[in-house]
């Protein structure tokens, strides 16, 4: 595999040592989990944890209690699962009636991330915390679906134009949203960061299966699109550690053991996320045994990688300073690149709009 990691540390997609004792206590069997919680559990302030770390609580109560495992402080993992359980009962009250309002005026939504894996994965409320609801609508409905949710009272919270333009879609893939009475959501026109050209979701779609939220009827992302998006969700580097991708993607495997890989490949190929799927894929496959075939990780290898690809990559998983204003302008013209998809004309022309969207202006 290529050596392609350059920030391994804390707000990388890789744990910390600490971090994997978590992991361990939440994923693996009776005695490997009761030794990995019982080294984490010595000397650990539960109040002063990082945020990815903290996430994991629950996940750490639903496995050691099915095991039987006891401690000292379960009372309080189980007090954290509950909380989970009941904040997202509640985020979902407050935003199903964003579906509803969007299905009756004829714009579908899809699910994304955290709610279609707590429920179609984990099938578990508690394990798996989130703090907003996300999901897709079509590109040419972005805007059509902002002026309803704005006329609903829900205001922006990411800094976007008046008017949601052609070069801010194809600039950004999603806005996060909430509302006085409370509730958060990001309403996102494209799946993925990483794949913003017009187009870019139209097989997302075409293959997507039925869900549904407290009795609305929406879709959601097949299995292998499931991976696919944990994983490359996953890599981007975060203040918050998002080591959560690692559950999120066992969870997708161990749910759905006969996964379509030849599209995951296929994917990989047309989106250029060969990179991203190599790294996350070949840690899950080493690091806990995951059942990614060896081909498949040989395939993702063989795909190209331009060097300003390979720059890019390195800089969405490791501190976004890197670079300096170079490096700022540099990100965005590779990000034109990927929506003008190859045009070098077209991105120098998008530059100052992006740079002006990156700088919230």
């Amino acid at each position: 595999m290529r050596e392609i990691r350059l920030f391994p540390e804390s707000g990388g997609f890789r744990p910390t040592a600490r971090q994997e004792l978590l992991l361990r206590a939440a994923l693996l069997p009776t005695a490997e989990a009761d030794a990995a919680w019982s080294e984490w559990a010595t000397g650990s302030a539960m109040d002063n944890l990082d945020e990815g770390s903290y996430r994991l609580l629950p996940l750490v109560y639903r496995n050691l209690k099915a095991q039987g495992i006891q401690h000292r402080l379960m009372g309080t993992l189980k007090g954290l699962h509950r909380r989970a359980w009941c904040e997202n009962q509640l985020l979902f009250h407050r935003t199903v009636g964003v579906l509803e309002s969007l299905r009756k005026a004829g714009i579908p939504t899809l699910l994304l991330k955290g709610a279609p894996l707590a429920l179609e994965y984990y099938k578990d409320l508690g394990a798996r915390p989130m703090s907003d609801l996300d999901f897709l609508v079509p590109e040419e409905k972005a805007a059509a679906a902002c002026i309803l949710l704005e006329a609903a009272g829900w205001r922006r919270t990411t800094p976007a134009p008046a008017k949601l333009t052609a070069s801010f879609l194809r600039a950004r893939h999603a806005l996060g949203m909430e509302h006085g009475a409370g509730g958060k959501i990001d309403l996102h026109w494209h799946v993925l960061y990483w794949n913003c050209f017009p187009g870019a979701d139209q097989n997302f779609w075409a293959d997507s299966v039925p869900a549904g939220l407290l009795g609305e009827s929406t879709r959601t992302l097949n299995p292998a699109d499931q991976l696919l998006h944990a994983c490359v969700h996953g890599v981007d580097w975060n203040e918050v550690p998002p080591v959560r991708w690692i559950p999120d993607a066992l969870a997708v495997m161990g749910s759905a053991p006969s996964l379509d890989w030849d599209r995951i490949l296929r994917q990989a190929e047309r989106r250029r996320l060969g990179l991203h799927l190599e790294d996350t894929l070949g840690y899950l496959r080493a690091n806990w045994g995951a059942a990614v075939p060896e081909e498949v990780l040989r395939s993702l290898a063989r795909m190209p990688v331009s060097e300003g690809e390979l720059w890019e990559y390195r800089r969405l998983t490791g501190p976004q300073d890197m670079g300096g204003l170079i490096g700022n302008l540099r990100s965005q013209f590779h990000a034109g690149l990927r929506s003008a998809r190859g045009n070098r004309l077209r991105a120098w022309i998008d530059l100052p709009r992006f740079m002006r969207y990156w700088m919230g202006l």
